[in-house]
C-alpha cells in the first residue's frame, strides 16, 4: 500500500492517555470520563517495517496487547489489519507495481491465510477482555491506474471502481475521476460497499468498525475540483435551480449535500450490522475526524 507522512506511521496512537497525563492523571488509572482507552495498530505497516516490534505471532501480538492492558489501562484495539484483508480479496492488486504486488502477497499470507494475525489479533483481545475494531478507511478505496502514487500504475483499487469507473468521484466536465474515494450519492454504491463492510465486521468477530478519513491518494489539486456525478448534479438542481457543472453555486450547500450521502450510508451500514436502538449490542460504527486536517487521521 502506498505510504504518506501521516499520523499512521507511529506503531501505536494512544487517544485519550495522553491527554489524562496533560491533567496529572495516572496512567493507570480508570478514565474519569468512563470512556474506553483506545490504541490503533497501523498493520499491515507495522508488520513489515523494521523500525517498529513485530505483529506477525501469537506470542507477539499477545505481548503488545498485554502491555497495552496492564500498563495503559488500554481496553478498546483499533486493528487496521482488517482493512488489509479486505483489500486483498476485494481489491484489484495490480501485479504491474511489482513492489507492492510483492507486499501484498506477504501480507495476505501474514493476516489472513496462513499464519493469520488477524484473527489471533481478535482472539488475543478478547481473551484480556479487550475490545478490537477493523480499522478501514473511509474514503480510501484505491486509485485508477494513471493516478500513480510510488510508481505507476497504483497499486491497487477496489473492484467496485474498476467494475464501475463512474463511481469515482468525478470533475466538473466529466474529464478526470478522483483517486481515492467512492461516490456515495450513488445507493448502489452505498449498498455494495456496506454490505462487504458489514460482512467482514460480523465474520471476523470485531467489536465494531473504526473510520480513518484520510486516503492515501486524494489526487486532487484544489477542494472543489471533485463532486459532481450525475446524482449530485441532478439533486442540486432541484434544490437551488442551479447546474453546477456550468454556473456559480453556493459551496456550502454542495458539501452538505455530498454529507447526506455520507450519513445514509452510515445509516445503512448500522442497519447491516444490526446496531439498532432497541438492541444496542451490535458492533459499532466509529468515525475519527481531525476538522483542521481531515487528510490526516
Amino acid at each position: 500500500m502506498p505510504r504518506s507522512a501521516s499520523p499512521r506511521w507511529f506503531h501505536i496512537l494512544l487517544l485519550g492517555a495522553w491527554a489524562a497525563v496533560g491533567r496529572g492523571e495516572s496512567l493507570w488509572a480508570n478514565p474519569p470520563d468512563g470512556n474506553p482507552r483506545t490504541a490503533y495498530f497501523t498493520v499491515g505497516d507495522a508488520q513489515d517495517l523494521l523500525e517498529f516490534p513485530p505483529l506477525d505471532s501469537q506470542v507477539s501480538i499477545a505481548a503488545a496487547f498485554d502491555s497495552l492492558k496492564e500498563q495503559y489501562a488500554v481496553d478498546r484495539i483499533w486493528w487496521r489489519g482488517g482493512q488489509d484483508e479486505i483489500w486483498g480479496e476485494e481489491f484489484l492488486i495490480r501485479p504491474e507495481n511489482r513492489g507492492f504486488a510483492r507486499i501484498w502477497e506477504w501480507w495476505r499470507d501474514l493476516q489472513y491465510r496462513k499464519v493469520k494475525t488477524n484473527r489471533l489479533a481478535v482472539t488475543e483481545a478478547h481473551r484480556r477482555g479487550q475490545g478490537i475494531w477493523l480499522t478501514y478507511g473511509l474514503f480510501d478505496h484505491g486509485s485508477q491506474a494513471a493516478a500513480g502514487y510510488s510508481g505507476f500504475p497504483y497499486a491497487v483499487e477496489d473492484r467496485l471502481r474498476v467494475q464501475h469507473p463512474e463511481w469515482a468521484p468525478v470533475n466538473r466536465w466529466g474529464t478526470w475521476h478522483q483517486g481515492g474515494p467512492l461516490e456515495f450519492a450513488y445507493p448502489e454504491v452505498r449498498e455494495a460497499l456496506a454490505t462487504t463492510l458489514a460482512r467482514y465486521v460480523t465474520e471476523g468477530g470485531y467489536d465494531g468498525i473504526a473510520f480513518l478519513t484520510y486516503a492515501e491518494n486524494f489526487s486532487q489539486r484544489y477542494e472543489d475540483e471533485f463532486g459532481y456525478s450525475p446524482p449530485i448534479v441532478e439533486e442540486f438542481r432541484r434544490r437551488q435551480g442551479v447546474d453546477i457543472r456550468r454556473d456559480e453555486f453556493d459551496r456550502d450547500a454542495w458539501r452538505r449535500l455530498r454529507g447526506e450521502h455520507v450519513t445514509a450510508f452510515l445509516k445503512l451500514l448500522k442497519q447491516k450490522l444490526g446496531r439498532q436502538k432497541r438492541d444496542p449490542s451490535g458492533p459499532g460504527i466509529a468515525v475519527c475526524v481531525d476538522g483542521a486536517r481531515p487528510d490526516q487521521i
